[in-house]
């Protein structure tokens, strides 16, 4: 494993974001330990009560890339046959030579939160097409 600097929070307010360092693993087997350890420790912090978010019973961490990790899981165990859902992006910060756990919501619910669907990622507006642009085919309901 190595550290490794990234930026994070890039905004209108500050373009250049925070810098900060993050645990990455450099192979497969240390990408797999981390998603282990990960996955065991998140389950103790959800025990414990010590996490803004609801968290299903069932939930697994994988690396994604440069060092952030994703939660998925399953609130509806009815779609078992469907791929679990990204709920949480993970790294570990290593910082004066201690090391945090930091997170982000994807579709994570807020504690108390009951809706599934939270809504968009993004404040994003769908507006419709210019009135002097044709509107897009239908869908082919026959592929999905």
């Amino acid at each position: 494993m190595k550290l490794d600097r990234i930026r994070i929070n890039k905004s209108a307010q500050t373009p250049e974001g925070i810098e900060i360092e993050l645990v990455k693993p450099e192979n497969p087997i240390e990408e797999n330990l981390l998603g282990f350890l990960l996955t065991g420790y998140m389950r103790d912090l959800k025990r414990d009560g010590r996490l803004p978010y609801e968290l299903p019973d069932r939930f697994g961490v994988r690396h994604q890339t440069d060092g952030s990790f994703i939660l998925s899981g399953y609130y509806d165990e009815t779609k078992f046959y469907e791929p679990p859902t990204p709920l949480l992006i993970i790294g570990i910060q290593a910082r004066q030579g201690r090391f945090n756990l930091i997170h982000a919501p994807i579709q994570a619910r807020s504690r108390g939160q009951q809706s599934a669907n939270p809504g968009p990622i993004t404040n994003a507006t769908i507006e419709p097409p210019p009135a002097d642009q044709p509107a897009p085919p239908a869908p082919d309901d026959t592929t999905t």
